[in-house]
Formats: structure tokens, sequence, C-alpha cells
């Protein structure tokens, strides 16, 4: 995929104990590709691709067809030519090089950028908090590009993966554009906006050299406990599924790609007190093979038959049995039934769940279907301990071979042995003007007007009070996944970059100075007409956002197993105090979830599910002054303050709630 432009600035990088130089400047070895030499037919009985088998050095006239030529037959798709590049790849390699393939580890975990060499790595990645300093897309650029040279410097340049976890926009990189979260996002019922944010998301990811990304997420979370809630689209397998088939086809649309659906399979259906310290994050799905089939399954059948190149297995169980040791469920159903001809990635460390001692782990994990492992660290022992497996029986060879054909598979068709260099032109779409007016639009079709009374639209002439610490800070906006795994809030967002809801009002308004700030609602000035109340979530991710009850009131120490404040206890002090005030109000909830609100709606003529919007604070405002119309429906069933949780209209569990699945007013 072109680049363009001149090269990016060099930069300092340390991996591991290496401090090295990087550039994006042009190197003299090519990218590479499969593909045959202009004016040949690729007759594969030509090519001698057995002669060097020990792992030397192989001329240029020796290796597999095409690699070193210039592509001229289209990829996208699976073809008997691809096929034919995939047999004589395996069939020149060792079985070290095979065995490197199947590992993606921590970038950071490398001895040095040669460790990508030595162990014919095949991916890499970030860790959720890991960034190159400084955080620019010029740096993360340069990065890549060293790493990216390392797997092109060997014998048979097979391309090297590098994911990273764009969930919401390519958010860990300071200055991209954070969109809405996948809950918003599953409110518009707006496949052709998602695929829009996915293309935005994939240039940005592009940009910087990257090649995987680590979504959508496919689950179809049932308990809004749950702190990947507001990862997952829906609680209704038919808007997830519409949703993640538009976002793959969105981010897989262009070469250089892989969208990563995860989190085969169940995750969204775990029992609160099986995950992580007694939540529910990484738990137990207890249900019937039935259930997950009807629930579960049918966003990753969507996500295969849209193109879908690799997808993640989760951390979770079923019925006792981590997925990731299922055979049943990734050889039988997902490789079998469903016919998928992907790669199945591990999610982080997550063999490590596994029993047994290291060997065991990986024999279990890649026995049961498992194609590349995602691991922190220690690349090198899994290599010699899966070349062990191997050579005692433990591992037969052809379930190596046939993962590795997966994955080489899996780069063929994204284009990556054909990629042209990377160059500074395209950091240009990181934070562009572009993508952030997509994030703007997301943001009108995904917030869910719940109640009005008339209050809304507001008059931009009118005097309003807007309170809360949230109406101020972006980094409460775009929830976790924003520059580090848990997110951002306060002055460490001013890298997000975007506008917050305060700063997009003050834009809106006739004048900056009619919309005025309290950050715990104290200060209501004598003539204010309206009063804007902003209720939130602190940031969180995965298991640290899991709480025993999604409420503003719940302060309590235990309210989430790791011990992370999800709710810090100013809600009712700001609701208190602008409802003394006898102003007509407005409640704006920033939530991962459906939090209860049901003792508080009468303070309130209006209330706002803006979920967590991101970067476009303004896209909010256009909403609460009428220059856009709320057409959102709820993607989750949103629960009386007495409600047993879970509630889900999937499950007809949960009692009657106070919102139902797709409720949703407009505005005038």
């Amino acid at each position: 995929m072109p680049f363009g432009g001149g090269p990016c600035t060099i930069a300092s990088i340390t991996l591991g104990a290496t401090v090295f130089l990087v550039s994006c400047g042009q190197s003299g070895d090519g990218a590479g590709s499969l593909g045959a030499p202009d004016g040949e037919t690729g007759d594969a009985a030509s090519v001698d691709v057995t002669a060097e088998r020990d792992g030397g050095p192989m001329s240029q006239d020796a290796l597999p067809l095409g690699v070193g030529e210039a592509q001229t037959d289209a990829l996208g798709a699976d073809t008997p030519a691809i096929e034919m590049r995939v047999t004589q790849l395996l069939a020149a390699m060792t079985l070290d090089e095979k065995i490197g393939q199947m590992v993606m580890v921590d970038y950071g975990a490398l001895a040095s950028p040669s460790d990508v060499t030595t162990y014919f790595l095949g991916a890499l990645l970030p860790t959720g908090d890991e960034a190159p300093s400084p955080n620019t897309p010029s740096t993360w650029l340069g990065m890549v590009d060293t790493l990216r040279r390392q797997a092109l410097s060997t014998r048979l340049r097979i391309p090297l993966l590098f994911g990273i976890d764009a969930v919401h926009g390519n958010a860990k990189v300071a200055g991209a554009t954070v969109f809405p979260h996948a809950i918003g996002l599953g409110c518009t019922r707006d496949p052709a906006l998602v695929a829009q944010v996915a293309q935005a998301t994939a240039a940005e990811v592009r940009a910087l050299g990257l090649s995987m990304t680590f979504s959508p997420d496919s689950d179809v979370g049932q308990d809004e406990r749950w702190g990947r809630t507001y990862e997952s689209f829906s609680e209704d397998p038919g808007v997830v599924s519409q949703m993640v088939a538009a976002a793959v086809q969105g981010f897989q649309g262009a070469p250089g790609l892989l969208a990563c659906p995860k989190h085969v399979l169940g995750a969204g259906g775990t029992a609160w007190g099986t995950g992580v310290m007694g939540g529910i994050d990484q738990g137990n799905a207890v249900i019937s093979e039935a259930e997950m089939r009807s629930v579960h399954l049918p966003p990753f059948q969507a996500a295969i038959e849209a193109g879908a190149l690799t997808m993640m297995v989760s951390y979770s169980s079923w019925q006792g049995t981590k997925v990731s040791a299922s055979a049943h469920w990734l050889t039988d159903v997902i490789k079998g039934e469903l016919g998928y001809r992907g790669f199945l990635l591990s999610d982080f460390d997550a063999i490590k769940q596994l029993g047994g001692d290291s060997p065991r782990q990986a024999a279990t994990a890649i026995n049961a279907g498992l194609d590349m492992i995602m691991m922190s660290s220690g690349h090198a022992g899994f290599i010699a301990d899966v070349k062990t497996l191997v050579q005692n029986g433990t591992i037969a060879a052809s379930r190596i071979d046939d993962a590795v054909a997966r994955i080489l598979r899996a780069k063929l068709i994204a284009g990556l042995f054909d990629e042209a260099e990377p160059y500074g032109g395209a950091l240009g779409d990181v934070g562009s003007s572009a993508h952030r007016q997509i994030a703007r639009q997301a943001v009108h079709e995904s917030a869910v007007l719940l109640k009005n009374d008339g209050v809304l639209p507001l008059s931009k002439s009118a005097r309003v009070v807007l309170a809360g610490p949230g109406a101020n800070d972006v980094g409460v906006q775009s929830g976790g996944w924003t520059l580090g795994w848990q997110g951002v809030t306060q002055t460490g967002a001013t890298a997000i970059g975007g506008t917050t809801l305060l700063t997009g009002m003050q834009n809106a308004a006739t004048s900056s100075s009619l919309v005025t700030y309290s950050w715990d609602g104290s200060t209501v000035p004598a003539d204010t007409s309206v009063g804007v109340v902003v209720l939130y979530e602190n940031p969180y991710a995965e298991y640290e956002g899991d709480t025993d009850d999604p409420s503003f009131t719940n302060t309590s120490s235990a309210q989430n197993p790791s011990g992370h404040t999800i709710y810090d206890g100013l809600a009712a002090g700001v609701v208190s105090r602008m409802a003394a005030a006898n102003i007509p109000l407005v409640l704006v909830l920033l939530t991962g979830r459906p939090v209860r609100i049901e003792s508080w709606l009468p303070h309130f003529g209006a209330v706002v599910a803006a979920w967590l919007p991101g970067s476009e604070g303004e896209g909010l405002a256009d909403l609460l002054y009428g220059d856009a119309k709320f057409v959102g429906k709820l993607s989750k069933s949103w629960p009386h303050d007495s409600t047993i949780l879970p509630l889900s209209s999937t499950l007809n569990a949960g009692g009657p709630p106070l919102f139902a699945f797709g409720v949703g007013l407009t505005t005038p």
C-alpha cells in the first residue's frame, strides 16, 4: 500500500537493552512479494524449493516463486495462485522458521531488533500501556519500519505482522481520531457508518506501518456488570453480527491490514463470580451449547463470511474448560463446521492459564487449534518447547504446517508481501479533519435520547451551566483503550486532541460566554436558563471495569474486585446542588454501559445516553442544540434501580427494563 511523501523523522527507540535509531527512508532490500514476475505464469515445477532446507541463505533464484519480484495479480481473496505460494513457502521452510511464524510477542520483550531475524518471528504487538517515546505518529512509524526490515532480512523475507488495539480508532497513538466505543456504534443501527469508522481507523493504523487491529469486538455482552460491555456492539446477536461484518469489511477494504474479530467464543456470556478476582471478565460461560450457538457464535460466522483473516480466542471458559483448550469450538466448529481458513490467535499470555508447565500449555493450545500465540515474553523458550514437542510427536508436524499455512495465507491475501516502503506522507491521515468529521457523525447517530419533556433542543442564546467533572474531560469522554490500557483523565488526556463537551457547547452557542462551567454544580448564575449535568464512569478496561452494581451511588471500596475506582462518589452532590437551583435540567451520561439512574429521573427534563463518544465533543453539542437530530436506539437494555442483573432482551432475563432495548426518542 503506497504511503507517498518523504521519510519520517529519525527517532531513538529502546527495545530490551538496546537503543537504536530508526528512520522511514527507503532502503534497497525491497518489500518482497509472492507474485509471479511480470510475464511469467508461475509454474512451480521450475523452482527448486528444497535446496536450502537447512536454513542457510538462499539465492534469489532458489526462492519460492515470485519472492522479491513485483506482484502482478490482484490480492484480496484466496486464489489458486495464493494457495500455490503457500505450498511453496511451506516446502522451503525449516521447522524453526515455521514455529517462529506462530509467535506474536511484545516488541518490548525483544533483546534487540535482531530477535525478529534470529527467531523468524511472525508478529509483534505493543502491550496496552506501551508506546515508543515520544508517542507521536512519526516515532511509531519509524519503530515499526525498523522491525519490519528485520523480517525482510531473513532468507524467505516473510513479512512481519504488527498488531495494535485500535478498538475505537487508533487511540493508543497521540493525536489519533478517537471514535465512539462499540456500544454507541451499535445504537446507530447503521452498518455503513460503522464501515466508514473502520475505514478511517484502518487508514490511521496503516499510516504507521501497522498491519493488524485487534478489533472488532464480536462478543454479545449479556451482563452490564462486565467491564467490557462498552466493547460489545449490543446484547442482540443480530445487531452484533451486522456491525461486525461491516467493521471487518471496512478494516480490510484496502490492502495491508488484517481485522481480528474477538473473542472466540462466549466471552459475553460469562457468569458473575467466575472471573478475575471474583468478577466476570475472563470467567466461565455456564451456558448450553444451544445458547452458545444461537447467541454467541453468529457474529463470528458473520466475520468469517465478511472475510476476516484472523480471529482472537477468548480467555474465558465454557462449562469449565478454557476455550483456548477447546478443540471442539476451535477445530470442530470454527474451522470445521464454519470452514474458517484464516488463523486463530490467542489472547495475551492466555495459554499461561492452561494447566501444566510451559511445554504442556503450548501443546494443549496448538493441538486445540490455536495457530498463533500472543505472549508478553519468552519467545525463545516457546519456540524451543514447540520444536521438541514436534520432534517427540506430541504435536504433529501436520498441525504446525496447517497453522503456518493459515498465517501465510492471511499475509498473502492482505497484500503484506507486496507492501510499498512506508513513508511519512500518510501521517496526515492521523487525526485528520475528514476522520474527525466521521467521528462527529458517529456521535450524532450513537447517542440515545431516553427522556425529553421539551427541554431539548437548547436555544443557542440560552444561558447554560454545564456541571460535573466529566463535562470538560476528553479522557472521560473516550474511556478505556485511549492512550493507555485503562484510559486517561484530566491533563493526561491533552494528547488525545479533539474537544470536550464544554468546548463544543461554547463553540455552538451564539456567544461562548453563555455557557459556563461548574465543576461540582455549586455555581449557578441567577440568570441561568438551563443546566446540563454530566455524570460519568471513570475510564476502565477489561476486568478493572467489572462491578457488582453499575450505579453512581456504588462508592464501596469493593465496587470493583481489583480495587479500581469506577464511581468516585461525586455524582449525588452534583445532582443535588443543580436540582436546588430550580431550573430545567438535562442529564448527559458518559458511561460504558447502562448505569442505574431511576431515582434521579424526576430531577431531569431530558436524559441523554452519550456512552463514550470519543474525541469529538462537538458532535454531542450538535445534538443538544438541535444542529443534529437524535436517531440512536438502545443497543442494551437499561435496568431499574431494583433490577437483578443481568438484564437482557436476548435471554429474557432480568425482568422488565427501565428503558427497553431499541428505545430512542427523537428531537424536532
